[in-house]
């Protein structure tokens, strides 16, 4: 619970900063994005590295400890080996071939049997006086058994006689059990501190006669033959057989002891292993003694081997800090340095915007970075410039245009007016008069209230198109004919920016019904194509050059000429794009004295 407290702080923290990240200026944004891609690029790196060299180690120290149980290996083995050929060569004695001719060759009512047994004792001693295996003491002891009793007891060093044959006795009476085994090892106990190994003849005239040796080892010449094993702390080594049974170990309480079953169980004798024992990880590496079957073992902690590399691994962690220290400093310096360039813009910048616009940016000893500082300066220049000759000179006209327009007519005044005669007409019954006065109420409010980006649905911007005709229709009479034709009736909930199509309509009358005499068709077509929503205004009229219209400039709208009304196709195709995109706009067809197509293309607009 304390760790994931812990970790929910640290995380608060971190949430804490963001807000004050968003406050700070780009330029210590930078350094503290760079700061922290290096600390974390070079983080992951040593991270990487520290782990591929732990596991280098670890995988360097489970070879060593792998070769060094090879090489324990190989020492046991050339001893054991020296013990069971000498051994062997006890039972070639030619006493031991007199008995294989004879089973009763010891019997007591024998003739001769005490000498028998004396010349068998010196064939024995002779045996061993010049043998490797008795110089170097890896026998200490032999004792010859034939049937049940012991006719030789041979030892190398003085000790009581007695307690050597006690002993032996008991090693043999312990095995008399095992009638089926001919050569096998017999572990230490608390009372014999050395390993036997038995090797038992039978008779081939008689099964029930037996000739068995015992050549006992002192258990401590064989533990240190793996005392290199012992430089690892905390290590155990054992020696165990088939069984399990532990023969030789550093750890004198196992003697003679089963081995623990995790230990021997489910396990690769071919390479290391980690196993566990009593929740406690260990790496033990294995090898069979090829001499008699028997098999090393060597047992470790895990946590001392992972100590041990981390302990040696601490002047790369000092040494990577170190560096990690240097470097971040060495890339802040420099990123300081470069991003000088970021506050002195940010300067000039909070300059402007403050009005003081003869600010300027210095000069750098870099041909990209100058040619931003000539740039702004150049800009400042300019802008100092135009505030002062051509933004002051326009506020002046601006103010005298709102005073002008401050003496004309309000608005209101004028609806009120138009109000007033609309309901003169009905009182009077005039519904023509009273149509056209409501239809020109409803078109210049359309007009008066709206902005750019407006928008209205469809069957609202089709009533404005509506009264304009109607208006226009009694103006001309029976020159002029329209026609409004909707695929489906739900287009009409469509939105459409306000004034789109009314204009065109309008275009069209005033260029193309005003300068001609014969009669005057336009057609409104509301369609679906492509899931996008299209109104075709196509007239009769004279037409006109359409590049001329759409690539034509007027520095000064106010000047009203005869083209003044053409503009408004280009800026309704600028105005759609920009509320749109450049995918959408008007497509505009037009031939002299053919007629004119123009399409209003959007996509479908449901404005929820």
């Amino acid at each position: 619970m304390k760790k994931d407290y812990k970790y929910k702080y640290i995380f608060r923290r971190m949430m804490n900063i963001i807000p004050h990240l968003k406050d700070m200026s780009v330029r210590n944004k930078i350094i503290i994005y760079i700061f922290a891609s290096t600390i974390m690029s070079l983080t992951i790196f040593g991270t990487f590295m520290y782990a591929r060299m732990y596991n280098n180690m670890l995988e360097s120290t489970y070879s060593n400890i792998s070769l060094m149980i090879n090489n324990t290996s190989k020492n046991l083995n050339d001893s054991f080996n020296v013990i069971k050929y000498t051994t062997l060569g006890l039972t070639s004695s030619s006493t031991v071939k007199e008995w294989i001719a004879d089973p009763k060759y010891f019997y007591e009512d024998n003739e001769n049997v005490y000498a028998k047994q004396t010349i068998f004792d010196d064939e024995l001693r002779r045996s061993l006086l010049f043998n490797n295996a008795w110089n170097l003491k890896l026998i200490s002891t032999v004792a010859t058994y034939v049937n049940d009793k012991g006719i030789s007891y041979i030892f190398t060093k003085e000790m009581p006689i007695e307690k050597f044959k006690i002993n032996s006795d008991r090693v043999f009476n312990d095995v008399k059990g095992r009638a089926q085994d001919y050569v096998f090892d017999v572990p230490p106990t608390i009372y014999d501190n050395n390993i036997y190994h038995v090797r038992r003849l039978r008779s081939p005239y008689n099964y029930n006669e037996t000739i068995t040796f015992l050549v006992a080892t002192n258990e401590q010449l064989i533990a240190d033959k793996f005392e290199e094993l012992m430089m690892y702390n905390k290590a155990n080594i054992y020696i165990y057989d088939k069984e399990g049974i532990i023969l030789s170990s550093n750890d004198k309480t196992m003697l003679g002891k089963k081995i623990n079953d995790k230990i021997i169980k489910n396990v690769d004798l071919t390479k290391i292993n980690e196993i566990s024992i009593e929740d406690k990880d260990y790496i033990a590496g294995y090898k069979v003694i090829e001499s008699n079957g028997l098999t090393l073992v060597m047992t470790v902690p895990r946590e001392n081997i992972v100590k041990k590399i981390f302990e040696s691994m601490n002047y790369y962690i000092l040494f990577s800090i170190l560096l990690m220290i240097v470097l971040t400093s060495i890339v802040v310096i420099l990123m300081m340095n470069s991003t000088k360039f970021i506050k002195d813009l940010l300067v000039c910048i909070n300059n402007i915007k403050n009005k003081k616009y003869d600010t300027k940016m210095p000069i750098y000893n870099d041909v990209s970075l100058d040619e931003l500082s000539t740039a702004v300066n150049s800009m400042t220049d300019e802008l100092n410039y135009l505030i002062k000759e051509t933004y002051e000179k326009q506020l002046l006209i601006k103010e005298m245009n709102i005073k002008f327009l401050q003496y004309q007519m309000n608005p209101h005044f004028l609806f009120n007016v138009l109000l007033t005669i609309q309901m003169k007409a009905k009182m009077c019954q005039d519904e023509s008069i009273y149509k056209m006065v409501n239809a020109l109420t409803t078109l210049l409010r359309a007009g008066i209230y709206t902005n750019s980006t407006a928008k209205i649905q469809l069957r609202q911007e089709l009533e404005y198109v509506e009264f304009y005709l109607y208006l226009q229709r009694v103006r001309f009479e029976e020159r002029l004919e329209y026609k409004i034709n909707i695929e489906e009736e739900e287009m009409l909930n469509l939105y459409i920016p306000k004034l789109t199509v009314e204009p065109i309509v309008e275009n069209a009358i005033v260029h193309g019904l005003e300068n001609q005499i014969d009669k005057f068709l336009v057609t409104v077509n509301v369609y679906k194509s492509n899931n996008e929503l299209c109104v075709e205004i196509i007239d009769n009229g004279i037409g006109f050059d359409v590049n001329k219209v759409i690539n034509e400039t007027h520095d000064d709208v106010t000047k009203r000429n005869i083209k003044r009304d053409k503009i408004g196709l280009k800026n309704t195709d600028q105005r759609l794009k920009l509320i749109y995109g450049l995918n959408y706009g008007l497509v505009i067809e037009s031939h002299i004295n053919e007629g004119t197509n123009i399409k209003v293309i959007i996509p479908l607009d449901e404005e929820e």
